[in-house]
């Protein structure tokens, strides 16, 4: 997306004033920055999703999920392939093998692809009780510096399925089902239902509807003037089923359709992704800042939603108490009566790869740097040692400081869990 003429204006007044020294389009963004120090002028925004260009399977051309993809996106170019893989493969020459265009294509590509599975869930116990065991979406328009997703997949442009609705059902069965359920929960995960461990949770099951993608952009996909989106949609579907609550993290502050269309709030948390302002701006390219995920949590709980704070990744610098204690503080001086009263942490640490070095250097420098070379290494999990993370000493060392700094600056919001 090239740079309007009033951003090009914006970024040459700053070169005058000695703000900044160049002028660089970064992840379909005009940026104004200081060559030296690498810090940017002005503040990144949540980028506007538009995307141009779709790829559909050839079995999805008649189902609904398309017809409001092509209202929600009128002037966007629809490519009918035969098979899934024909949408993200770059042997068959749909995607670039360039890092930057690769980052940029996440912003303007779409597909709708096809999928005959059964759908199972998939016991959890951390953010949710469960995860589908068949994921509704794969890939983001959001371009992350870190993202977990871009270790096993290619060309990780949001992809949608044309069977989401499934999981409704799949959650019926379940709640028909509960004590099977709460049987199998118990056998694989060592832990109970979030109703039954925490005292504070109330009579839901919970099941997360996006661990590969971000739930807010893939409602935008379907979204537009008669329609809000498939996503609400199923939390709508969802919630009619007694005691059964959605979930899903995001780095978003787009919830327009949310707000305005969901009708039982109350049956839904939404976990709003949240780091340091100066994090963001590296590593989080075309995501909300951080300020307007904090405002965002107090329209959500004002209409009845459960919101919780997503402390994820947390990547540790040489400023790295400071940071969490000025960003702890801002939660703290943002949040309404009514939001901190049922707010909860979840805090997850830094994991990365080594495949993902090369791309990141290269489009990110200032990202990897921040990830890479900080004070505490990154070494291979025991059980995951192609997954690199902190070591198991020094995670023992930040999760006594954060409960620490939580106990000190927001004493009223719990932790789910931390590691």
């Amino acid at each position: 997306m090239e740079p309007t003429a009033e951003e090009i204006q914006t970024m040459r007044l700053a070169i005058e004033k000695n703000l900044v020294s160049a002028i660089e389009t970064r992840g379909g963004e005009c940026v104004a920055y200081d060559e030296k120090s690498g810090e940017e002028y002005g503040q990144r925004q949540e980028k506007k999703i538009g995307f141009d260009h779709l790829f559909v399977h050839q079995q999805e051309v008649d189902s609904t999920l398309l017809h409001h993809m092509e209202l929600a996106h009128p002037s966007a170019t629809i490519q009918l392939i035969k098979h899934n893989t024909h949408a993200y493969d770059p042997r068959y020459g749909n995607s670039s093998s360039s890092y930057k265009d690769h980052f940029r294509e996440k912003a303007k590509k779409a597909a709708l692809l096809h999928r005959a599975a059964k759908w199972k869930p998939d016991p959890n116990g951390n953010s949710t009780d469960f995860l589908p065991g068949q994921m509704m979406a794969q890939g983001c328009g959001f371009g992350c510096t870190y993202c977990y997703t871009e270790r096993h997949f290619v060309n990780n442009y949001p992809k949608m399925y044309g069977d989401v609705y499934k999981v409704v059902d799949m959650i019926k069965d379940v709640m028909d089902n509960e004590a099977d359920w709460r049987f199998k929960m118990k056998e694989s995960t060592r832990k109970d239902f979030e109703k039954h461990r925490d005292p504070k949770h109330g009579n839901f099951i919970t099941f997360d509807l996006g661990c590969d993608s971000d739930c807010t952009l893939d409602n935008q996909l379907t979204q537009h003037s008669n329609f809000p989106g498939h996503i609400v949609d199923i939390m709508n579907q969802v919630s009619e089923i007694p005691n059964a609550m959605t979930s899903f993290a995001t780095k978003s502050a787009a919830f327009d359709s949310f707000l305005e269309h969901t009708k039982r709030p109350q049956h839904h948390r939404i976990r709003l992704s949240l780091m340091p302002e100066h994090h963001r701006k590296t590593l989080e390219i075309n995501t909300a800042p951080i300020q307007d995920r904090l405002s965002a949590i107090n329209r959500l709980v004002d209409k009845g939603f459960e919101v919780h704070i997503n402390l994820s990744p947390i990547v540790v610098t040489e400023s790295h108490e400071k940071e969490y204690r000025d960003l702890l503080s801002e939660i703290n001086d943002t949040l309404s009566k009514e939001a901190k009263a049922q707010m909860a942490y979840e805090a997850i640490y830094l994991t990365h790869t080594e495949k993902q070095f090369p791309m990141v250097s290269s489009y990110a420098p200032k990202a990897h740097k921040m990830m890479v070379e900080g004070p505490c290494q990154l070494v291979p999990k025991p059980n995951k040692p192609q997954v690199l993370s902190y070591t198991s000493a020094e995670k023992r060392r930040l999760k006594s400081l954060f409960r620490e700094i939580v106990n000190e600056i927001t004493p009223y919001s719990r932790v789910r869990y931390c590691y």
